[in-house]
């Protein structure tokens, strides 16, 4: 897996990596895991399963990689949710348990 040892080369220099559908970089002393929608239209419900699944696919690939787990440590973990417009507009995002969602996103 060729992308993946280099992403883990870029995320132990601090810079940030896209592993398969995720990118994760650092910020200071925390990590953040970003992910784009599958879905043009969002609502709450539908973003919220969403960041469950991103938070489930880095899971699983964190307790799969040694490399990666040696990486994150104890740090905290942010997740966030996107379009993928441009640069991404923000739909919402998970830091501490308290999920903080963009205004345009509709109930």
């Amino acid at each position: 897996m060729p992308d993946l040892k280099n992403a883990l080369l870029l995320l132990k220099d601090g810079i940030g990596a896209k592993i398969g559908d995720l990118f994760i970089g650092k910020e200071n002393d925390s990590f953040y895991v970003t992910a784009v929608s599958r879905h043009y239209i969002v609502n709450k419900p539908l973003a919220l399963a969403e960041l469950e699944e991103v938070k489930k696919i880095f899971t699983e690939g964190l307790t799969s990689s040694v490399e990666l787990q040696e990486i994150i440590g104890d740090s905290k973990i942010d997740f966030h949710l996107a379009t993928y417009e441009g640069n991404g507009v923000g739909i919402c995002s998970e830091v501490n348990g308290i999920i903080k969602w963009s205004s345009w996103v509709k109930d």
